[in-house]
């Protein structure tokens, strides 16, 4: 039988949440919004970036909080040691949150209202 350790490890819940985040992104913006946009008419289209939009910026600013609370090397590695790949990495998870809350709170009503 398998070990669960693995379900202990906060490594795997940083891989999981980068894999999302990743994963969403790009079907999001280079397969399922191109397809909806070609396919449907403006007003069928519209109405579906309006539903999924808050839910895809949610996600967007969820999954860099729980990669930077699952950081393999801790979370305080992130904030104690900015010379180094850690201090990298710290960067580039607050820029993908900051940027996924500012889509979530102000871009995407933005955008919703002009599509009405």
């Amino acid at each position: 039988m398998a070990s669960l350790s693995s379900f202990k490890n906060p490594a795997a819940y940083h891989l999981l949440s980068y894999g999302t985040l990743l994963g969403s992104t790009l079907f999001q913006s280079f397969i399922g919004g191109i397809i909806a946009f070609r396919v449907l008419p403006r007003p069928q289209f519209s109405t579906l970036q309006k539903h999924t939009f808050p839910t895809y910026f949610a996600l967007q600013s969820i999954t860099p909080a729980i990669m930077a609370l699952t950081y393999p090397s801790g979370p305080t590695s992130l904030y104690h040691q900015p010379a180094t790949g850690d201090g990298l990495a710290s960067w580039l998870i607050g820029t993908m949150f900051v940027t996924g809350l500012v889509n979530l709170l102000y871009v995407g009503p933005q955008t919703t209202e002009i599509m009405k």
